[in-house]
């Protein structure tokens, strides 16, 4: 099965190499917690490559995102910036052809419905496209979607949380699906750093 690298160190340990090729894969999370630049991690990547990619956003400027990557030293003006409606996403697709796609974020298009969604997602598989779909939690919730559909119509589902032990704060990444992957369901510490998302070696349960 052909893999394709995250671009975050340390992640594709956790995933036997990468995310299989043309799966679409749920990145959530409480506010915070590093979803966007997982899914910049995750672009950039994929210019180095020689790879088409492609950012749909419903809420941010195209620019605020580049100003964000470039804190990182990346440079994403070969991604292609893609401000649309839920609506508006078949016919923007149509006849176009990406390597690498991030939808951030699903929370913000509140008007999503499971059939929509479903629509996106064939639509991106039928491109031959990897895609990241970004979500945001509520601290508590018991869903890994704010939506609480994606969770099940996404090939992956990555959680991220920060949790506080002993007056400390610690970021904590948890796979809790890839299918065709085997996969240790544990949570794996992570910092950003100001090189970007970092994921340790090391587990905890």
């Amino acid at each position: 099965m052909e893999r394709v690298k995250s671009g975050v160190p340390g992640f594709d340990d956790l995933i036997q190499g990468g995310f299989p090729k043309n799966f679409v894969v749920l990145v959530s999370g409480s506010p915070g917690t590093g979803k966007t630049i997982f899914g910049l991690h995750f672009l950039n990547e994929g210019l180095k490559n020689g790879e088409k990619c492609a950012y749909i956003t419903y809420s941010q400027a195209p620019k605020d995102i580049m100003d964000q990557a470039a804190e990182f030293g990346w440079d994403m003006t070969g991604v292609k910036f893609l401000e649309l409606k839920p609506e508006e996403f078949e016919e923007a697709l149509t006849g176009k052809q990406f390597d690498r796609i991030v939808l951030d974020s699903l929370s913000s298009i509140a008007v999503m419905t499971r059939n929509s969604l479903g629509r996106f997602i064939m639509k991106t598989k039928g491109m031959g496209c990897t895609t990241i779909l970004v979500s945001e939690l509520a601290k508590e919730s018991v869903w890994l979607s704010r939506d609480t559909i994606s969770e099940f119509l996404t090939d992956g589902v990555i959680h991220l949380k920060s949790v506080e032990a002993a007056g400390e704060v610690k970021n904590l990444l948890k796979v809790e699906k890839m299918r065709s992957t085997g996969i240790e369901r544990k949570s794996n510490i992570y910092n950003i750093t100001s090189k970007g998302f970092e994921v340790k070696t090391y587990k905890v349960r």
